[in-house]
């Protein structure tokens, strides 16, 4: 495989991650950025590094047993951080701290999950057909750390010209990556 279908590849995998860290940024306090911009690069950078390898070590005979049901618990993961999010942005708290939502590991953990399942199926597709695995890892693993970190970024500048209730949109945008998984597997 050429290094620009490995590359588009990895930009097609990064985009949910990418589209999460947006949502992210947009709850997170200032003086918290940075940390949250790399715990989320590292964690989304990882899973889209570490998803083909499991998904090519288990190969393409068990792809069935999975593929009936991962867009389903991708919906369900992303729509229920998604839904939690938006009821955060609906509270009438304004001067609650956000900044312990906005790096909060185990949704962040969850959510790096939810957004690398297709990075799984990539891991797959490549064990059929016999492919070199380890330029898909890579870019993915570097294309993604890189837009989760921008994408933090564009989030808290959003938040900062919108307050409080762009959490609203993160949710929304969450939701739509749920939606959205669901939609093409079922459609497939």
């Amino acid at each position: 495989m050429s290094f620009l279908t490995v590359l588009a590849v990895a930009v097609g995998l990064a985009v949910d991650a990418f589209a999460a860290s947006l949502a992210r940024g947009c709850i997170v306090a200032r003086e918290r950025l940075e940390r949250t911009a790399l715990l989320c690069a590292l964690l989304f950078g990882g899973f889209q590094a570490l998803m083909p390898l499991i998904g090519w070590q288990i190969g393409a005979g068990t792809r069935e047993l999975i593929a009936d049901w991962d867009h389903w618990v991708a919906f369900v993961i992303l729509a229920g951080i998604g839904g939690k999010t938006i009821h955060e942005g609906l509270s009438d708290d304004e001067d609650s701290d956000t900044s312990g939502r906005a790096l909060a590991f185990p949704a962040l953990l969850i959510t790096a999950f939810a957004t690398s399942i297709d990075a799984l199926a990539a891991g797959f597709g490549f064990a059929m057909v016999e492919d070199n695995l380890w330029p898909l890892i890579a870019a993915a693993g570097v294309v993604t750390f890189a837009a989760s970190w921008i994408g933090v970024h564009i989030g808290c500048r959003i938040s900062m010209l919108f307050g409080k209730r762009v959490e609203i949109f993160g949710g929304l945008v969450l939701i739509a990556i749920g939606c959205n998984i669901l939609y093409q597997h079922l459609t497939a």
